[in-house]
């Protein structure tokens, strides 16, 4: 029996781990992306495509809990876990390049765990610092990471 309890604990490590390496995988995609533009504007470009890409936002979560405090354009973000445990994202804003940024956090994070989502938060501050998002917008543009 103790043999079965290790080989469960070492076995959710591991789809653990994998689902991470998942979640780091999508913004190390993303991060080299950003970074392979040669202008700022070629980075606005595309944040500006992939919130074209954004999903549609459910209408009964546009209330004053799911805006985010801080932005300069008005931000909602709604957030449901699944019968699965799974966390289910959708963002919603007027500007299309926060659309972008909002984009990147629903794609890479919805349908994951809490737990993976929290243990991610080191990897998001990275890649926004190493993209610059942060440093090359409004400081409260850079809120969204």
């Amino acid at each position: 029996m103790v043999k079965l309890v290790v080989f469960v604990i070492m076995f959710m490590f591991f789809l653990f781990d994998e689902i991470m390496q998942k979640i780091d995988q999508f913004f190390e995609h993303w991060q080299q992306e950003l970074l392979s533009c040669d202008t700022e504007r070629e980075k606005y470009e595309l944040l500006l495509d992939l919130g074209k890409e954004l999903g549609d936002f459910p209408r009964d979560a546009r209330v004053e809990s799911n805006k985010v405090p801080g932005c300069v354009s008005e931000v909602y973000v709604a957030v449901e876990i699944d019968a699965d445990g799974h966390v289910q994202i959708w963002a919603e804003s007027g500007s299309l390049i926060v659309r972008g940024f909002c984009w990147l956090l629903v794609a890479g994070l919805s349908a994951r765990s809490a737990e993976e989502i929290l243990a991610s938060r080191e990897l998001l501050a990275n890649f926004a610092l190493k993209t610059g998002i942060d440093a090359g917008m409004v400081a409260s543009r850079a809120n969204a990471f």
